[in-house]
């Protein structure tokens, strides 16, 4: 019996350090596409301003600078889902799974 609760707290510190690498790889992923997404709004900016020289219609002006809108709404939502402490309901979700897990053979 001791042996099996050695080899479930092995399998769930394991479980964990796995969680903590998505985790760890997730924030590196949102930080490095903070400066992609400067990058690329500037870029369109710089497109957009230079289609409003010319003759381009106004409406593909619009839809290319409502582009990085979505970019950055994209951007904060996920950082305010990496970054914000989980609620209770997904506490409760997400217990079941990590014991799933341990106990499947």
């Amino acid at each position: 019996m001791n042996n099996s609760n050695c080899r479930q707290q092995h399998e769930y510190s394991e479980l964990m350090l796995n969680n903590a690498r998505k985790r760890v790889a997730a924030i590196k992923s949102w930080y490095w596409s903070i400066p992609m997404f400067v990058v690329g709004t500037l870029i369109i900016l710089a497109l957009v301003l230079l289609m409003q020289q010319g003759d381009t219609p106004n409406f593909i002006i619009y839809i290319m600078a409502i582009g990085p809108i979505f970019w950055w709404v994209l951007l904060i939502v996920k950082g305010f889902n990496l970054f914000l402490p989980k609620t209770a309901f997904m506490k409760k979700l997400e217990a079941p799974q990590i014991k799933k897990y341990l106990y499947q053979d």
